[in-house]
């Protein structure tokens, strides 16, 4: 019963699961899933691959699979990289392939700048064998899209010192509008953080991140890790939403929705980073598990023995 009520949920219309949006807890340490003016952002050729398993045992439930590289040219004035992600959700998935491109201005001694462009297409596919629909008569899903490639387009601005970083970014701004057709919705980043010293050894970093797409309630992540030894981060994130901007939408009672994060990254050597989260979800799906992994790899120049700034963010 609760599975046929999930699926009812999420299909109440073909248009609303066309918009739904991967999730990720650890974007954190690469914020290119998001952002792509971060193309470049750490100086050196990096690798980032993340796997998510969403309410694990919910037949449907979400599964993401990512992975990126990035770098910068000689002069550290432009950051390129490229990024594939695969997102199914029940009966649709969507893959997606994109090139960033980010121009890197110094603004102050320690201040860079970043304005940057991701382009791109996404995939769309849909099993309508797997669909449930709790009404005969409805054969909107019938005549839906099984199969969609739409470009895609992706802005973005990053600032960020050694310590601290804004950034501000928007995705899927083409707007195809055609009947049928799959139409993800608009969305808005904005990630600000600051990084604290709390010793010789230890370091305090919190953040937040604001989703928002204006045709629901805003998703707000609030941060907070410790560093030790510049090796192991460990920390949380609480994620909720409330209706910032007097939003008129359906289900509004999902302001209420929310889960908590339980992070930990280590640095196994200079060049190597795993990852691990684990979300507790605090809603009526909190009997299923959330698992997110992450690899990071850096390509560091000959000379440099060590970790690049900004290894922060």
């Amino acid at each position: 019963m609760k599975l046929r009520l999930f699926f009812a949920a999420m299909l109440l219309s073909f248009s609303s699961m066309a918009q739904y949006k991967p999730q990720y807890t650890q974007y954190i340490f690469n914020g290119l899933v998001i952002n792509p003016a971060y193309a470049g952002s750490k100086n050196v050729v990096h690798l980032n691959a993340f796997y998510r398993t969403q309410w694990t045992g919910l037949e449907g439930a979400p599964t993401t699979q990512s992975f990126s590289i990035d770098g910068v040219n000689k002069s550290n004035r432009i950051g390129v990289g490229v990024q594939a992600i695969n997102d199914q959700i029940g009966a649709q998935r969507r893959t997606s392939a994109s090139i960033n491109g980010a121009v890197k201005l110094n603004v102050s001694e320690s201040g860079v700048l970043s304005v940057g462009i991701a382009a791109g297409a996404s995939q769309f596919r849909v099993d309508r064998n797997k669909l449930i629909t709790t009404d005969p008569n409805d054969h909107t899903i019938d005549n839906a899209e099984t199969n969609l490639i739409q470009p895609d387009l992706k802005l973005g601005v990053y600032f960020h010192t050694d310590k601290f970083y804004l950034g501000i970014s928007a995705t899927d701004l083409l707007d195809m509008k055609q009947e049928n057709a799959f139409n993800p919705e608009r969305s808005y980043f904005l990630t600000t953080g600051y990084v604290f010293d709390l010793g010789e050894h230890l370091k305090f970093k919190p953040s937040i991140l604001m989703k928002e797409n204006f045709h629901g309630p805003t998703n707000l992540d609030l941060n907070a890790f410790l560093l030790i030894e510049n090796r192991i981060w460990l920390g949380g994130t609480y994620r909720t939403a409330a209706n910032i901007f007097k939003n008129n939408f359906e289900a509004s009672d999902l302001a209420n929705k929310d889960a908590v994060s339980a992070i930990a990254e280590v640095f196994l050597s200079p060049k190597l980073r795993l990852g691990y989260s684990y979300d507790f979800t605090l809603t009526q799906l909190n009997n299923y598990s959330t698992h997110e992994f992450s690899l990071g790899v850096l390509l560091f120049k000959k000379a440099e023995t060590k970790m690049l700034t900004p290894q922060y963010f």
